[in-house]
């Protein structure tokens, strides 16, 4: 597991402690890093190695900044390499440090996760406060990589210096205890698989061009717009053949009447009701999204998609639910999230600690396909709205076939 982990190709902490100008941080993998070259400055991009965190590409000068103690990087194209004779595993293993040593490294990873995230602070009291929640993510995300075989890394991301209860208050939402988050108040169809065939084997609807780009919700609680949204654009596309980009603030400002909160939260099935009841969701463009909860502003004439009516997958019926992301489209779903997803970096998201009650989700999301991986693993490809800089480009992995953190527990999608 720990070569796994040293190679996992993903932009977290690499990324976070160069720089985000450097074009080298685009690179996803080792073999492209060895070819490239900084875009503006020339220079040749380099593979930074460790099993603690995840690996990145850097520039050749952004290279010598990283602790030696804890990162290994490739020799610069042209340049020559003083690694040979050690072989693969040694090689790995002087990439694998100790939690001790990371943490050694703290000051120096904190300083520069700063400057690529672009972040400062009002005073050296707050400063000291956020360097120490940094301090407790970066020693969660390298006790977890070295914890041995685990189908999932972690990192670090524009979270990092947030503590647990400020991204609870700001990213996920509250489901009242007892509230059944697939209810609707007007009867929602119950799921009929298309025809006789079974669903194939893996499907990504991203591949057919039926998936709208990631979006970032930022500090509002509104994940469940997105996740209606994003169902509503693909649906809307497997009809229409047509992209349109969706309307996120009219459901935070006009849909409370379908016990939906604004910004503290709400459930796709409802969204999708008060669609059907309002004739319509405006597109993004003509009702842009603002992240603070605002006066209904309604406008008929901006309409962009409809919905004729909802479908319900069956509480906690996992394989339906494959049926239905397979052959009718991408599912809204939601989930409980725990402590560690926020720092999630890639891998097949596996955690036994998170609850699988309606009354426990708090994130709404959207199921876009799922698949296998090499290891036999059988996962949903899920679009999250953090931002494509999170994850895996803005989506995540999770384990299929457990009903893992309630993903199957509120599963609908619109009819158009």
């Amino acid at each position: 597991m720990r070569s796994t982990v040293a190679t996992a190709a993903v932009a977290l902490l690499a990324g976070a402690c160069v720089g985000a100008q450097s074009s080298c941080l685009t690179v996803k993998d080792k073999e492209s890093c060895s070819m490239a070259s900084d875009d503006s400055t020339s220079e040749p991009c380099v593979w930074c190695e460790c099993g603690a965190v995840p690996s990145e590409c850097v520039s050749a000068s952004m290279s010598k900044k990283l602790p030696p103690s804890i990162f290994k990087c490739d020799a610069p194209r042209g340049a020559p390499s003083f690694t040979s004779g050690t072989g693969l595993s040694a090689a790995l293993e002087a990439r694998v440090p100790s939690v001790a040593a990371v943490m050694q490294e703290a000051p120096r990873l904190f300083t520069h996760w700063k400057a690529s995230q672009g972040r400062s602070y009002e005073s050296r009291e707050e400063e000291l406060a956020r360097y120490s929640v940094f301090q407790d993510t970066l020693r969660q995300v390298a006790t977890h990589n070295l914890g041995g075989a685990s189908s999932y890394t972690l990192g670090l991301n524009k979270f990092s210096d947030r503590t647990w209860e400020e991204f609870k208050a700001t990213h996920l939402m509250t489901v009242a205890a007892g509230q059944n988050c697939s209810a609707t108040h007007t009867g929602a169809s119950k799921f009929a698989p298309h025809g006789s065939a079974s669903a194939p084997p893996a499907v990504d609807w991203r591949e057919k061009g039926a998936v709208s780009p990631v979006k970032d919700q930022k500090h509002c609680g509104s994940c469940w717009t997105f996740s209606t949204t994003g169902c509503l654009e693909s649906h809307h596309f497997l009809k229409t053949n047509n992209m349109v980009l969706l309307s996120e603030q009219q459901l935070v400002d006009c849909a409370q009447a379908f016990d939906n909160h604004g910004c503290n939260g709400g459930l796709p099935s409802h969204a999708f009701e008060y669609i059907t009841s309002a004739g319509g969701l405006d597109t993004e463009q003509g009702y842009p999204y603002s992240a603070t909860d605002g006066v209904c502003v309604f406008d008929p004439v901006a309409v962009g998609a409809t919905v004729r009516a909802s479908v319900n997958i069956t509480y906690q019926d996992e394989k339906e639910l494959e049926q239905a992301v397979g052959s009718a489209g991408p599912v809204s779903v939601a989930f409980d999230v725990m402590r560690d997803f926020k720092s999630y970096a890639a891998g097949v998201y596996d955690n036994p600690d998170c609850g699988s009650r309606p009354d426990e989700v708090n994130h709404a999301v959207l199921s876009v396909g799922y698949g296998t991986d090499d290891n036999g693993t059988p996962y949903w490809i899920i679009k999250n709205s953090w931002g494509a800089d999170w994850g895996e480009s803005g989506y995540f992995r999770m384990a299929r076939g457990q009903n893992m953190c309630g993903v199957a527990d509120c599963a609908s999608y619109p009819m158009i």
